[in-house]
């Protein structure tokens, strides 16, 4: 007896290291939206130690801050829905269970005008124009979009080493 004693404490005690596994079903990477259309989120989850109902599914942006924070059912799918500000949103989607064991997926989705055609990147706009010349060269990236209006009639002829 003190024997079976001694093992089921010794196994009650095992450290659980095992964090909760995710899926983002939806949406998915580089999807757009218009403005006021809903984004419904849809996140399998799993964890192999833990019961689903102490696994907490925390949808946030970048732009729009916390999302939603769900709960799985029995079947491990968070589901929550919202409307998000227009822009280029990086989402992070972080399940966590009750030791705050956690894991994370990012994606990034546009909200675009359906009129534009630019679906991310720069969401500045540009109303002013370039008159000027830049006798620099261009050694650098340019990993933006510009979804401005403005006109450019300036003369790009040199080296501009900025990135």
């Amino acid at each position: 007896m003190f024997i079976f004693f001694s093992l089921a404490c010794f196994l009650l005690d095992v450290p659980n290291e095992a964090r909760p596994a995710l899926e983002v079903l939806s949406p998915t990477a580089g999807q757009v939206f218009a403005p006021d259309e809903q984004v419904d989120f849809q996140i399998q989850v799993e964890d192999g130690v833990d019961p689903l109902f102490w696994v907490a599914v925390t949808v946030s942006s970048d732009l729009d801050g916390e999302i939603c924070k769900v709960v799985p059912g029995t079947q491990g799918l968070a589901q929550c829905a919202a409307v998000l500000s227009e822009g280029v949103h990086a989402l992070s989607v972080v399940a966590s269970d009750v030791d705050q064991r956690q894991r994370e997926a990012t994606l990034q989705i546009s909200v675009v005008d359906p009129g534009s055609t630019d679906t991310g990147g720069d969401t500045g706009s540009d109303t002013g124009s370039d008159t000027g010349s830049d006798t620099g060269s261009d050694t650098g990236t340019d990993t933006g979009t510009d979804t401005g209006t403005g006109t450019d009639t300036g003369t790009d002829t040199g080296t501009d080493t900025g990135l």
